[in-house]
């Protein structure tokens, strides 16, 4: 409970016009409204209720750098980005009236008259009760899958409810971590009601990991010598603590209180780094016993390091500076070591990002830019080691190596095999990668990808790797190897294998030449020289084909690439095979573009009026095979019509006006018809020759009048 107790009567009048408050720095320039929209004025509450302010500038705006709220003239909350809205558990403070008030803090350091009004919070909560912490057990976190390493989360001055803290949240939830070390800082003072809304719960920023962090207190919750919001939130959290996961141990101590020589702290911690030792140990606090950033090294903590190396302690996080360093293995008096203590300073969890304020050679890897920082420590803990990265919101790996539990000892173990290699072809000329990462006794520190067996490229401990360099149609296969800082390699993960692939286009030619029309072709048929038959409809036809061009061959231990061919076997056109025997195999790396002569010729058909000669246009007409497959065609605009058709003999059928005309034809090469049909104009002008007019009806019972004539390259022939 937080309890505060209800205001007076006398205490409840506001000034005219409260609610909003207007106000401007003494040099003018600038106006600010700063108003609380929501609860409205005497608004009854209970339970968890909404508050938000509205602010509105006018003249030249600086910008707000924060809001700050006060519940009966106490400290609430502070907001730092827009909108400003936090949820007040009502049910956390005594029953009764209560001033709730909001004051702008401006980027040029003007602070805004406060906006107040006067609410009720009524959930029969009668008397401020007794704040007594609940008992405080670490957490082990969540078991590791069977084989694999601990994935430990380590990040501290990110709770404010800005949007980078969001963003390092989830990115500490995309790993899925066993353990989560918060290093300290809940902003701006860790009030309970920061701690409910900044700190957070269910899926919200760093509380959706509550049941698997243990925390470190740091100097913003931990004001005037006590924590309220903290022990409110975690409980009767020790100032030192140990516990131990996966055989490492942890221990957690609070450097806002002195951990010297002769401090409580120290000595309790010099008696438990002495009476149990263990091959592998990580301290974390939130004051960095070296650090080049603005807040410096810290004076709460002078004297530990030299206890930590001397009892082989192996990692030392923390935050306070917000940015990230990495130190060499530092000995106990500081001095660059092999076998010494490696602090890493991880103040990069999302409330802002300060740059270095000296330098210092002993710093290994330093990240202070923004927004790059952004981002927390991601630790695999394995038997003798930890694998290290430092990850930042865009999933960037920046940092990573190895930290050895015993470094004097020689690593001899290789990694185990990466597993899980995919292969992906992204465009012509890239392949993506993935894998899943392998284990090690120490940690991987990094991969080499192999190419058709040659070394293609070296990594870190990212498991993925984009090949920019690859060639349009080849087949490539692909391995990985995991490799640790001692250079022990592991055997070959894979292999991927990505076969060539271009895309083929088709042109059709009749034997003199011409494209045929894609309409005339039902189907293709191909085999490769893998044995696989494909088939494409005319549909598919109609667009460029991927096509399988090439592959991986493996003979002896050495990989090679081999071409892929392929084979036409039939085009089918009227139900019939009309592919002409010659150019039928391709290769489609070296061929893209196939022409496939087909035994077809084209037929043209000219439909005209008998006596008057213009064209006839929209004339239906029918093409039977003497196989029985039939064609339906119909004439242009011209009276002109054509098709393509293998050799053979074709009855034609016209639907004339006044007649249906049938004529057989021969297909052996190009072909014209001529069709001259009567029409009812035809019989009007001749209906005035009475004697003509009986020869027309002779003619027109007859119902013959086809006239076939050959291209120039032979003489015509029809029946």
């Amino acid at each position: 409970m937080f309890g505060l107790s209800a205001l007076s009567v006398g205490s409840l009048v506001l000034a005219q016009g409260e609610t909003c408050a207007s106000s401007s720095p003494p040099q003018g320039g600038y106006q600010i409204e700063l108003c609380i929209a929501e609860p409205l004025p005497g608004a009854t509450l209970d339970g968890v209720r909404s508050v938000s302010a509205l602010v509105a500038m006018s003249g030249s705006d600086p910008g707000v750098r924060r809001v700050t709220f006060y519940l009966d003239g106490q400290y609430l909350l502070t907001d730092y980005e827009a909108p400003y809205e936090f949820l007040l558990p009502t049910d956390r403070f005594v029953d009764g009236p209560h001033r709730l008030e909001a004051e702008a803090l401006l980027r040029d350091d003007f602070v805004s008259n406060r906006a107040a009004i006067i609410v009720h919070f009524q959930n029969g909560v009668t008397d401020p009760p007794e704040s007594r912490p609940a008992p405080f057990t670490p957490t082990t976190g969540r078991p590791s899958e069977p084989g694999q390493p601990v994935i430990v989360a380590a990040v501290g001055d990110g709770a404010s409810g800005e949007t980078a803290a969001q963003q390092v949240t989830d990115l500490i939830a995309s790993w899925n971590p066993n353990l989560v070390l918060y290093l300290g800082d809940v902003y701006e003072e860790g009030t309970p009601v920061e701690f409910y809304n900044w700190y957070g719960g269910g899926d919200r920023f760093y509380g959706r990991f509550r049941e698997i962090t243990n925390p470190t207190v740091g100097d913003h919750e931990h004001e005037s010598g006590v924590a309220p919001g903290y022990y409110d939130y975690w409980g009767a959290v020790p100032d030192a603590y140990r516990f131990e996961v996966a055989g490492w141990r942890f221990i957690s101590l609070n450097s806002n209180k002195l951990v010297t020589p002769g401090s409580p702290q120290y000595t309790w911690l010099e008696q438990e780094l002495r009476d149990h030792p263990v091959p592998c140990t990580i301290v974390y606090l939130h004051h960095p016993i070296y650090s080049i950033g603005t807040q410096g090294s810290s004076l709460r903590v002078e004297g530990l390091w030299p206890l930590l190396a001397q009892h082989g302690v192996d990692l030392v996080l923390s935050g306070h500076d917000h940015n990230y360093q990495r130190w060499v293995p530092l000995d106990g008096s500081g001095t660059p070591s092999p076998s010494g203590v490696t602090q890493f300073v991880v103040g990069t969890g999302g409330h802002g990002i300060r740059a270095f304020a000296a330098r210092d050679d002993r710093l290994a890897k330093g990240i202070d830019l923004v927004p790059v920082a952004f981002g927390a420590l991601r630790l695999e803990l394995n038997p003798d080691g930890a694998r290290y990265e430092f990850i930042n919101i865009n999933g960037h790996v920046l940092d990573s190596g190895s930290v050895p539990c015993q470094p004097e000892q020689m690593d001899t173990s290789a990694p185990e095999a990466p597993k899980g290699l995919t292969a992906n072809r992204v465009g012509p000329n890239r392949v993506d990668l993935t894998w899943d990462a392998a284990t090690d006794n120490v940690g991987v520190t990094g991969h080499e990808i192999y190419r058709n067996g040659v070394l293609l490229a070296t990594t870190d401990t990212t498991t993925s790797y984009s090949d920019l360099a690859v060639e349009e149609g080849l087949a490539y296969a692909y391995t990985v190897r995991a490799r640790d800082a001692a250079g022990n390699r592991s055997a070959e993960g894979g292999p991927a294998i990505i076969s060539g692939q271009v895309r083929v286009t088709w042109t059709f030619l009749d034997r003199t030449g011409a494209p045929v029309s894609l309409e005339r072709i039902r189907s293709v048929t191909l085999r490769n020289s893998q044995g696989e038959r494909l088939a494409f409809t005319s549909e598919q036809l109609r667009q460029p084909q991927e096509l399988t061009s090439s592959r991986v061959v493996v003979r002896a231990g050495t990989v090679s690439e081999e071409d892929i061919n392929y084979t036409v076997e039939a085009v089918i056109v009227d139900g019939r095979n009309v592919l002409v025997p010659g150019k039928t195999s391709f290769t489609p790396r070296r061929e893209r573009n196939w022409q496939i002569r087909l035994d077809l010729y084209p037929v043209r058909f000219r439909v005209s009026d008998r006596l008057v000669g213009s064209p006839l246009a929209g004339v239906k007409m029918a093409i039977e095979h003497s196989d029985g497959q039939r064609i339906a065609i119909a004439t242009g605009l011209r009276g002109r019509t054509a098709i393509e058709l293998p050799p053979g003999e074709y009855r034609v059928s016209i639907d004339g006006p006044l007649a249906t005309s049938t004529r057989t034809i021969t297909v052996d090469g190009p072909l014209t018809v001529d069709f001259p049909i009567f029409t009812f104009l035809d019989v009007l002008l001749l209906a005035s020759i009475p004697a003509v007019a009986v020869l027309v009806a002779a003619a027109l019972l007859a119902g013959r009048f086809l006239l076939a004539r050959r291209s120039p390259a032979s003489p015509a022939r029809q029946r």
